[in-house]
């Protein structure tokens, strides 16, 4: 079931994570991927690193146009800390795989439950369509990082290595 976000603390909060989650929780997981995963792998793990930073930045500006503080604290305690030294690369980008699922979800989901006078009456740039061009975009990343990974990904109709 899916809320309505017509409060902009709500909005602020939501949009505090997705910046969490793509420039800690993320990028961690990619730099360790980057680290550990085989060579001949390392340039998709570098393409993802690379947009997973636009990204982060995208949502920034999202929020500097609604007025909301993405420095604000998260309460990041039980973020995992990412060793993949003993699982294989397909099993790594198994991982990641879920990561960019999970992204593209909570993306649409703002995309598709955010209140549209609620962006049009705090947005501080001239154009508040912006912020929904944003997260079709967003979206459209994502999905584009699934299509990359999934052929390298384990899945249940194949033995990882």
């Amino acid at each position: 079931m899916d809320v309505k976000i017509t409060d902009l603390e709500e909005l602020g909060n939501i949009l505090r994570r997705l910046y969490w989650i793509e420039s800690q929780y993320e990028n961690s997981a990619e730099w360790e991927a980057y680290l550990t995963i085989n060579e001949d792998k390392r340039d998709l793990i570098y393409k993802l690193i690379y947009d997973s930073e636009k990204h982060k930045i995208e949502v920034e500006r999202i929020a500097n146009n609604l007025g909301i503080n993405l420095r604000e604290k998260i309460d990041d305690s039980e973020g995992d800390s990412f060793n993949f030294s003993k699982i294989t690369d397909d099993e790594i980008f198994n991982k990641i795989l879920k990561f960019e699922e999970i992204m593209k979800e909570l993306y649409l989901r703002i995309l598709n439950n955010t209140d549209r006078e609620l962006v049009e009456s705090k947005w501080k740039d001239k154009n508040p369509e912006f912020f929904f061009d944003k997260l079709k975009w967003l979206v459209s990343q994502e999905e584009k990082h699934i299509n990359m990974i999934k052929p390298k990904a384990c899945n249940l109709m194949r033995v990882c290595k």
